[in-house]
C-alpha cells in the first residue's frame, strides 16, 4: 500500500495480508456498500451492506443489472452505480440505503466499462474507461437533481482500470491501463472544468505513483490518498 499527502510524495505503508485486484465500494454513514464484481465465472448482482461499527455483512436488495467493473459514488445519501462490464454498459442505478431500494436513472451517454469514477460537488463524474477493447478518455458529468448528464472536457490520458478520488474539490484520476500500466496521475478542478498533468510540471500539484498499475482501489482520508493493490500487468497482483 502506498501513501500520497500533502508532501505530494508517496510513502509506503504496511502491506496487505493478501493480494486483491478488481476491488471496490463506497462508505455511506458509516456502512460500506460493495458495488458488484465478478464472484468467479458470471458477473455478480448482489449488493451487500458492512453493517457500520457492527461489523456484520446483511444482504440487500440486488442490483437490477447483474455487471462487473461498473463505478459507484454517493451524491445526496443515495449511491450511484454507473457502467461496467457485459457490453460495455451505460446504464446508472441508484440505490436508496433507507428504503433498500433500485430504481433507474439516466443512462450514460458514453457506455464503457472500468472506468474511474468520483463524486463532487453534488455531481458524479465518470472518466476513461475500456469503450471495447480501447482505452478511452471521455469525462462524463451527471447531476442526480434534474438526472441529467454533461459531456466535460476530456481527460489528457486514455486508460481504463483507473482509480479517483476527491481531495478539496478536486478529482485526482490515477494510474489505469492502455499497454503498458500506468503510473499517471492527472488533476481535475470541476469547478473549472480543467485538467492538469502532474508528470514534468516545476511545482506539481500531485504526483505520479511509484508503480503503475489497473485495476487496484484507491481513498482518500484526512487530506491523503491511499492506493492500494492492482495489476502491474499480465495478471500480476500486488500488495503494495
Amino acid at each position: 500500500m502506498k501513501l500520497f499527502g500533502a508532501t505530494k510524495l508517496w510513502l509506503p505503508t504496511a502491506l496487505f495480508g493478501i493480494a486483491l485486484a478488481l476491488a471496490g465500494g463506497c462508505v455511506i454513514d458509516e456502512d460500506i456498500g460493495d458495488a458488484p464484481g465478478t464472484t468467479g465465472a458470471t458477473d455478480g448482482g448482489g449488493s451487500t451492506d458492512g453493517g457500520g461499527l457492527s461489523n456484520v455483512w446483511v444482504t440487500k436488495s440486488s442490483l437490477p443489472t447483474a455487471r462487473s467493473g461498473a463505478v459507484a459514488a454517493v451524491v445526496g445519501g443515495k449511491i450511484y452505480v454507473i457502467g461496467g462490464q457485459g457490453g460495455p454498459l451505460n446504464v446508472n442505478e441508484e440505490y436508496d440505503p433507507d428504503a433498500d431500494a433500485w430504481r433507474t436513472r439516466s443512462d450514460m451517454p458514453t457506455a464503457r466499462s472500468f472506468p474511474a469514477g468520483s463524486a463532487s460537488g453534488g455531481k458524479n463524474y465518470v472518466f476513461g474507461g475500456d469503450v471495447g477493447a480501447m482505452a478511452d478518455n471521455t469525462n462524463e458529468e451527471y447531476d442526480p437533481v434534474t438526472n441529467t448528464w454533461t459531456i466535460r472536457t476530456v481527460m489528457p490520458t486514455k486508460r481504463f482500470g483507473a482509480a479517483s478520488v476527491e481531495v478539496n474539490g478536486k478529482i485526482y484520476v490515477l494510474g489505469g491501463d492502455d499497454f503498458p500500466p500506468s503510473n499517471i496521475v492527472e488533476e481535475y478542478d470541476p469547478s473549472l472544468d480543467e485538467w492538469t498533468n502532474c508528470s514534468g510540471l516545476p511545482n506539481p500539484p500531485c504526483a505520479a505513483m511509484p508503480i503503475g498499475r489497473f485495476d487496484f482501489a484507491a481513498v482518500a482520508l484526512n487530506g491523503k490518498i491511499y492506493v492500494l493493490g492492482g495489476d502491474t500487468g499480465g495478471g500480476n497482483a500486488i500488495s503494495t
